[in-house]
């Protein structure tokens, strides 16, 4: 793996983080809680882990689904955010900071990983790896 790979690979593991890390937190929530655990919460729950691991093992298609995804959901958070800056609350003030922070960096995640040639130079590498591997098999 050439050492701009290596960068990517790092690069892509901080962006996996950022969709793993939430599920995690609701795992561990509710478990703290004692809520209801039904196949819908547990789906739920699942998914963003499961993409963050098929992120990490670079699979183009996980790319492609994450950038639409980064930027549908960045954008209608860094909305939201604006929108409940403009309230008079303090409380929903600062619901609209932190909907604006996880907005924003939502879109940096997608621009890294649109726009990065290292991350590009560690997906070419993982599809060039799972490549050889079909090779040898067949």
């Amino acid at each position: 793996m050439t050492p701009e790979a290596i960068r990517g690979r790092k690069i892509t593991i901080m962006i996996a983080l950022i969709v793993a890390i939430p599920a995690v937190l609701r795992l561990i929530l509710l478990w703290l809680l004692g809520l209801p655990k039904d196949t819908f919460t547990v789906g739920s729950i699942a998914f963003p882990i499961l993409l963050s691991w098929l992120l990490y093992k670079g699979y183009g298609w996980v790319r492609g689904y994450l950038l639409i995804s980064f930027a549908f959901t960045g954008l209608l958070l860094v909305l939201a955010g604006v929108v409940q800056l403009a309230s008079r609350a303090v409380a929903i003030e600062i619901a609209g900071v932190i909907s604006f922070a996880i907005g924003l960096s939502y879109l940096m995640s997608l621009y890294v990983l649109f726009r990065s040639k290292a991350v590009v130079s560690y997906f070419d590498h993982r599809s060039e790896a799972r490549e050889g591997i079909i090779s040898v098999l067949k």
